[in-house]
């Protein structure tokens, strides 16, 4: 019996120390798994940011021959590149029949011309399509008539000329005409004031009676209006005063008088301007 208790005192020894390490396997085993689920959200991380990093890089497989020449790309392998296509635009060749044309590598401009742009009769391939015209010839266009304006038809002129000049006389002539008919007049020129009080009078001859009369100095400082009212205004240029005047403007049959004091300055010259209208 006593041997009996001595194996089984040792086999509850060995179950406690059993029991022991099972306990710190299990602590080891814990540590690790926690271990492992740090490393797993590591992973998730640099996953995710390969997946952003392959989002943002360059693919495709053109070469620079397949690009417009000066402009720039990246592909699958290269960023930055140039490419070197040429570009020939809007190409256009007339071919007789049995003619050939070869054209140049690179990119070419569609055509966008239509029948309205392609004379009567020709006809033009256009993006695969033949066009025949239907833009009008009207050859050479020559125009001097009397009327004021001329309606140009629409088509391809190959040439003329256009001569306002008798609708310009005409107009010209007959306005003119009708002005002097009913007693307009027109002279300009000038005249010189010498003193500036209002027993000096100045005398312009311009071949008929006046009814208006507009002057100005020689320094623009100072203008004149005169109406057949009787009155002149004086205008003072640069925002100064004005002033109205009586009597010192006479008309008669051949032209006008003006007295010294309304020019408020000796030695000065005057353009001027005298009308007569009806």
């Amino acid at each position: 019996i006593e041997d009996l208790n001595g194996q089984l005192e040792q086999a509850q020894g060995d179950k406690t120390a059993l029991q022991e390490q099972i306990e710190n396997l299990q602590g080891q085993v814990d540590s690790l798994n926690k271990t492992i689920e740090q490393q797993q959200s590591t992973i998730d991380s640099l996953n995710t940011q390969i997946a952003e990093l392959q989002k943002k890089q360059s693919t495709g497989n053109a070469t620079v021959a397949d690009v417009l020449n000066g402009k720039t790309f990246s592909n699958g392998t290269q960023v930055g590149l140039t490419g070197k296509m040429p570009n020939n635009g809007a190409i256009n060749k007339s071919l007789n029949a049995g003619g050939s044309y070869t054209i140049p590598a690179g990119y070419h401009k569609s055509a966008t011309a239509a029948a309205g742009n392609i004379l009567s009769g020709k006809t033009a391939w256009v993006n695969g399509s033949k066009i025949t015209g239907s833009m009008a010839n009207r050859g050479n266009l020559n125009w001097s008539g009397s009327n004021t304006t001329y309606s140009v038809p629409a088509g391809y002129y190959s040439g003329g000329t256009l001569d306002s000049r008798p609708s310009y006389n005409n107009g010209y002539n007959a306005g003119y005409n009708a002005g002097y008919s009913q007693g307009a007049r027109y002279s300009a020129g000038t005249f010189r004031i010498e003193g500036s009080d209002s027993s000096t009078s100045y005398r312009v001859e311009c071949g008929f009676q006046p009814n208006m009369v507009v002057a100005r100095d020689e320094s623009s400082n100072i203008a004149i209006i005169y109406s057949d009212r009787g009155h002149a205004l004086n205008l003072f240029a640069n925002g100064g005063s004005k002033q109205c005047f009586s009597g010192v403007v006479a008309t008669d049959s051949t032209g006008f008088s003006i007295k010294g004091e309304v020019a408020y300055g000796e030695y000065k010259t005057y353009y001027y301007v005298a009308t007569r209208l009806q």
